[in-house]
């Protein structure tokens, strides 16, 4: 990582080089120079800078993803996979005690009746006779 970051810096010290030579040539040329040749090289010089950095940054991002690898392939993946157990488990745990706590703290079921129809006919008529409200 620390050779790439030092070809970013050194890369990024040509990059602007290139660029004051391309601001110069444009201002000789906007004087009236003929620089044109001149110009389109170093136009280039830059374009081709920038792109190199371009390309550094793809790597060092490639870098980092081969370290990350790297870590987990010297972790083990069994500790890995290990780990996401235990969290797992831990969690259904926690789950089921929220559960279990729910039901401890919840008011008791009435019993159910006797005759279901009986109450269910009971239940409607209660709601059948309740005032209804206006506006």
């Amino acid at each position: 990582m620390d050779e790439i970051d030092n070809a970013k810096r050194l890369n990024r010290q040509l990059a602007a080089k290139c660029l004051v030579r391309v601001q110069e040539l444009e201002a000789r040329s906007a004087n009236g120079e003929p620089v044109d040749t001149e110009l389109a090289a170093a136009r280039y010089d830059y374009e081709a800078a920038l792109e190199e950095l371009k390309q550094l940054d793809r790597l060092a991002g490639q870098a980092q993803v081969l370290a990350a690898k790297q870590i987990v392939a010297d972790d083990g993946r069994d500790d890995l996979v290990q780990r996401a157990l235990d969290n797992a488990r831990e969690h259904i745990a926690d789950l089921d005690a929220q559960v279990k706590l729910g039901e401890e703290l919840a008011p008791p079921k009435p019993p159910p009746p006797a005759n279901p129809d009986e109450a269910a006919r009971n239940e409607f008529e209660a709601l059948r006779t309740k005032p209804k409200k206006t506006l």
